[in-house]
């Protein structure tokens, strides 16, 4: 059995991008975490749908403006219940306590988001996980 750590960039990707894999990784009977690394508020969801306007998708118009703060609060409650229906353990689902800003995360606190999630386990029996090359 591996500890598998997958890395999503933002809310969504834990589903959209890793999802099959990480359904597969759990399958498979490996210890499998899912760490969020950014804050998920630079969506243009969050722009969209509290702009006042009508999209090509809906009939009427938006209204329900958000703070940056609240939209990404309601973006972890997301990330956090995909994973769960994944079938993730709670405790496996991780909100980086230093996660950085959606669309400015460095490199350096990238590493260190990974270093952080990790460094509880024997470095052998860690799997780490990305968007890239996955």
């Amino acid at each position: 059995m591996k500890n598998v750590f997958f890395f999503a960039p933002h809310q969504d990707d834990e589903l959209t991008n890793l999802g099959a894999a990480i359904c597969a990784d759990i399958d498979a009977g490996n210890e499998v975490f899912c760490v969020l690394c950014t804050d998920g508020g630079a969506s243009g969801a969050r722009l969209l749908i509290g702009d006042n306007g009508a999209c090509a998708w809906h009939e009427g118009d938006h209204v329900f403006p958000m703070s940056r703060d609240d939209f990404s609060a309601a973006r972890d409650r997301e990330f956090i219940a995909s994973c769960l229906a994944m079938g993730l353990k709670r405790e496996n689902i991780i909100v980086s306590p230093c996660r950085g800003k959606d669309s400015s995360l460095k490199l350096e606190e990238a590493e260190k988001i990974i270093l952080d999630a990790t460094a509880s386990f024997p470095p052998e029996s860690v799997v780490v996980k990305t968007l890239y090359p996955l």
